[in-house]
């Protein structure tokens, strides 16, 4: 007869377990939350057997954690169950080229911008600092809000 589980080691998860939410800022990798002194602040919170939902605050990615162990000394040691940073291709499309990654996104005078976790991303006149549109969940969105002001604009090409 093949090994059984007793009734003693099965439980309601909820009743073992935490499930914890994180919001990481933006430009966060992957190699870092995967670093147990990522956690060090929040160890005394979190057991061996919780999980760790990471999202990242520009809507960049997501990743599921398992914690592994509390080695002390406030390091967890998580596993990454699945997830990770998103592959837009559209996005990278338009990215500028290097050595112009990671300055402004800018065009004619209109900027897209991550603005945080309530506006998300948002489209602003550089001349005066106006929103022209926020609440947009994604990069691509907000290029597209832009495009499509411009073109109203008649300042660029459809």
């Amino acid at each position: 007869m093949p090994r059984q589980i007793t009734d003693s080691r099965f439980r309601l998860a909820e009743h073992q377990r935490q499930a914890y939410r994180a919001t990481l800022e933006k430009g966060t990798k992957l190699k870092e939350i995967r670093d147990p002194d990522f956690w060090r602040l929040l160890s005394a919170r979190v057991q061996s057997g919780d999980t760790i939902e990471a999202t990242w605050e520009d809507g960049s990615g997501f990743a599921m954690l398992y914690v592994r162990a509390i080695p002390g000394a406030g390091r967890l040691v998580v596993e990454l169950l699945f997830g990770g940073l998103f592959d837009d291709a559209e996005d990278a499309i338009d990215l500028p080229a290097l050595p112009g990654a990671g300055l402004p996104d800018v065009q004619d005078g209109v900027r897209v911008e991550y603005a945080g976790q309530h506006e998300l991303w948002r489209v602003v006149l550089e001349s005066d600092g106006r929103v022209i549109k926020s609440g947009l969940g994604m990069q691509r969105e907000a290029r597209r809000q832009r495009t499509v002001y411009l073109q109203t604009l008649g300042r660029t090409a459809a």
